[in-house]
């Protein structure tokens, strides 16, 4: 092989993650800016969605917070009791909410939704829907925010979704992950004008996309609604002073049912990468396309683990065919990674969050090593499951 053979074979084995983490670092140096905000929204009635299944311990919670919500921006609040044999129905009743019972077809929130979109359908005229799942909390300002969002003509708001840790070992460093790519990234994306994507919970539609809405049962429903959304032209926004928050669980057989389903079902959509992000080029979409790149990235320990084997790949023909400047490609490309999580986790909690990711990420890696075996060995996520939760629900932030 000549020199030119081997730069093209570094470039095609970086250009990938460069793109990727050169994005994630634009995102987060604008995510350093203020988002736009409507400080005095107009009142509009936002109605509530909340699948729930076995939610009895958790759901209170929701609910208390949703009833400090300006009434002028609540509306209709209903509650999907999907195949529960516990307390869950009975308890959404005892707040003055409606309930739809499910026992029957199949179970699983892309179904329970379903259900409850044709059950509000024929309640009301379809009016904004929020998404919500019954293990989380909203804060008192939640409503308004994602209504003023709306008033500033976007389709779809994004509210702020944060994770809450508890003592477990990974739950710093997963929590931050979390952040960086659900607050900073999404921060960065609404600050430029790119699409955001959506997050499962704090989902917020206006009239005509919620009369649209179709739930299909997919790993990731909320990832495969946002390509859906992104294709149709939608415009998705964030709301950042609406919070909606949900505790890690705190045993690993519910984290690692949680991290599976994310990551496996984002794999499966891969598949369609270059046929949307081609469409969305030569339609002049290019916001979007930033969009479908940074959803798109793989999770960042598997590519880790990835830029290693190129690294060694690339060092071992520089050297071998004395194409010694490609040696700083490697570095070139890792400095893209530290600065943008530097930035960002900086913008998560400080130096004490830096140092408590740098201080967990062998142990954290090694856990996803275990969880990326799995799913090469077939033993990954079939379909989607409710992630296992050990603590009640946990207070208004």
């Amino acid at each position: 092989m000549n020199s030119n053979t081997i730069i093209v074979i570094a470039l095609l084995l970086l250009a990938p993650l460069a793109l990727w983490w050169g994005t994630w670092l634009l995102l987060a140096i604008a995510a350093l800016f203020r988002t736009r905000t409507t400080s005095t929204p107009t009142p509009i009635q936002i109605d509530i969605l909340i699948p729930a299944h076995n939610e009895a311990n958790q759901l209170p919670a929701l609910l208390s917070s949703l009833a400090q919500q300006n009434p002028a921006f609540r509306g209709q609040v209903l509650v999907v009791a999907d195949h529960c044999n516990d307390d869950t129905a009975a308890i959404a009743r005892s707040f003055g909410v409606t309930v739809v019972e499910r026992h029957a077809g199949p179970r699983g929130k892309p179904a329970a939704l379903a259900t409850g979109l044709a059950a509000l359908r024929t309640i009301n005229h379809v009016r904004p829907l929020c998404i919500l799942d019954a293990d989380c909390v909203v804060n008192d300002t939640f409503l308004p925010a994602l209504a003023g969002q709306l008033q500033l003509d976007a389709n779809v708001v994004q509210a702020n979704y944060q994770l809450t840790a508890g003592h477990g070992e990974l739950h710093g460093p997963a929590m931050i992950a979390f952040a960086l790519k659900n607050a900073v990234r999404a921060r960065g994306a609404h600050n430029l004008g790119v699409p955001v994507q959506l997050f499962g919970t704090g989902m917020c539609f206006d009239t005509q996309t919620a009369a649209s809405l179709q739930f299909e049962n997919h790993l990731t429903e909320d990832l495969a609604l946002s390509y859906d959304l992104l294709l149709a032209g939608k415009r998705m926004a964030l709301a950042d002073d609406a919070r909606v928050t949900s505790p890690l669980p705190e045993n690993h057989a519910g984290l690692n049912t949680q991290k599976m389903r994310w990551e496996q079902g984002q794999i499966t959509l891969w598949r369609k990468l270059p046929g949307r992000l081609l469409h969305l080029l030569l339609r002049g979409k290019l916001r979007a396309a930033l969009a479908v790149i940074d959803w798109s990235a793989p999770p960042l320990a598997l590519a880790c683990l990835y830029f290693v084997a190129a690294s060694i790949v690339i060092t071992a023909l520089s050297l071998i065919f004395r194409v010694l400047h490609l040696l700083w490609l490697p570095p070139a490309v890792a400095m893209l990674l530290i600065a943008y999580i530097l930035i960002g986790t900086l913008q998560c909690g400080g130096p004490a969050a830096l140092f408590t990711l740098l201080r967990r990420v062998p142990q954290f890696i090694f856990w996803k090593c275990t969880l990326y075996a799995r799913m090469l060995t077939g033993r990954g996520a079939r379909g989607w499951q409710r992630t296992e939760r050990d603590s009640p629900g946990l207070a208004k932030t």
